[in-house]
């Protein structure tokens, strides 16, 4: 039998050794923790912080940025992404810009030109109002047998006349009518 016995005091010795370095251990402990916590903020949080911030400035469609990394871990790769994006973006969008100024061109045009054939449509409707209201005035007076209408021989070539120039104007609203709809 092998028996071994220690002296009960090097057992406190070693305690009063430890709770006598335990400061300078936790001091430690604390200074590698600050250090890991610095490097970890370093390469990993201040990158991300970095894309969060451009995304952002992308949701507002601000596209005057690049996120510039010099990775190519994961965080490169969605860097890279984010630009290739937000070129892609900035074209379309300028893309749609001019092909919305194109449109509101031709909108004024459009109106244009309904403004041009409804002042046309008012001025062929004031045109053949008058004509209009000649020959009913002189078929009235004709029915009636009012004044010089009594002899209808005498009247109807100027009734006539009035009924060609009614039909020249139609034909000329024709006419411009189906142009302006080619």
């Amino acid at each position: 039998y092998l028996s071994i016995t220690a002296a009960v005091s090097a057992g406190k010795e070693l305690t009063m050794a430890f709770l006598e370095l335990l400061p300078l251990l936790l001091l430690l402990i604390l200074l590698i923790s600050a250090l890991g916590a610095f490097l970890c903020s370093r390469i990993l949080v201040r990158p991300v912080l970095e894309i969060s911030r451009v995304s952002k400035r992308m949701a507002n469609l601000d596209m005057t940025w690049e996120c510039n990394m010099d990775r190519t871990d994961e965080l490169g790769v969605l860097a890279n992404s984010l630009n290739l994006m937000a070129k892609r973006l900035d074209a379309a969008m300028k893309e749609l810009e001019h092909a919305n100024q194109k449109l509101r061109e031709e909108m004024e045009h459009i109106t244009e030109l309904s403004r041009q054939r409804r002042d046309f449509f008012a001025a062929a409707s004031h045109e053949l109002k008058t004509p209009i209201t000649i020959l009913k005035g002189q078929v009235e007076s004709m029915i009636l047998g009012i004044g010089k209408y009594k002899d209808t021989g005498n009247v109807l070539p100027g009734t006539l006349k009035e009924v060609e120039n009614m039909e020249r104007l139609v034909k000329e609203i024709l006419a411009i009518s189906k142009i302006e709809m080619e």
